[in-house]
């Protein structure tokens, strides 16, 4: 049986999508807020909050919370 009070342990998601408790390593089903909230990002902006080259550069500016809205 789920308990919905537990944290959940995977590192599993999309670079652009992925919240920052995610890659920390814990998590609860609110992580998904985030995701909402990149996606609002995309679509008000045009692009995502933490674009970079790569997926490890991606994770990492996550990881910092820092972006810029214009």
């Amino acid at each position: 049986m789920f308990n919905h009070n537990s944290k959940m342990h995977a590192k599993k998601g999309t670079p652009y999508y992925i919240a920052p408790e995610v890659l920390n390593g814990t998590y609860t089903e609110k992580c998904d807020i985030w995701s909402i909230g990149v996606m609002a990002y995309i679509m008000i902006c045009g692009y995502p909050p933490f674009n970079a080259k790569g997926d490890k550069e991606i994770m990492s500016r996550v990881k910092r919370g820092k972006y810029d809205y214009p």
